[in-house]
C-alpha cells in the first residue's frame, strides 16, 4: 500500500493553522477526536452505504478487495485498545490518545511527500 502514513498531514498545513502549540491546532486535534467519536457512532450507517456502493460499482478500483474492504476499516475503526474487546468503541479519552498517535505518525512524514 502506497500509505506509509495514516493521513497527509504536511508542515505547510500545521503553519497555517499557526503551528503544533497554536488554538487552532489544538481545535483541529479536538474536531479529529470528535470526528472519530461520531464514525464509530456510526459506523453501521457508513458500512451500509459502502456496501451498497460495492454492489453498484464493482468495477471501482476502491472496491477489488471486495468484503475486506468493510473488514479493513472496521479494523480502521476500531483499534485494538489494551484491555478492551476487539471492535469495541473507545471512550474519549482512549480516543484522544488515538488520535494524538495518528496526527505524530502523520505530521511532516516523510513518506507521504510525494502525493
Amino acid at each position: 500500500s502506497f500509505e506509509s502514513a495514516p493521513f497527509k498531514l504536511t508542515q505547510e498545513l500545521v503553519d497555517v493553522m499557526g503551528g503544533t502549540k497554536s488554538k487552532y491546532f489544538k481545535e483541529y486535534r479536538d474536531l479529529m477526536v470528535n470526528g472519530f467519536i461520531a464514525l464509530q457512532e456510526n459506523h453501521s450507517k457508513l458500512f451500509v452505504l459502502i456496501e451498497t456502493m460495492m454492489s453498484i460499482n464493482k468495477d471501482l478500483p476502491c472496491f477489488i478487495g471486495g468484503n475486506s474492504i468493510i473488514s479493513e476499516l472496521r479494523d480502521r475503526l476500531f483499534p485494538l485498545v489494551k484491555g478492551k474487546k476487539k471492535g469495541s468503541k473507545m471512550n474519549k479519552l482512549e480516543c484522544a490518545k488515538y488520535i494524538d498517535y495518528m496526527i505524530k505518525s502523520s505530521y511532516n512524514n516523510l513518506k507521504t511527500r510525494g502525493y
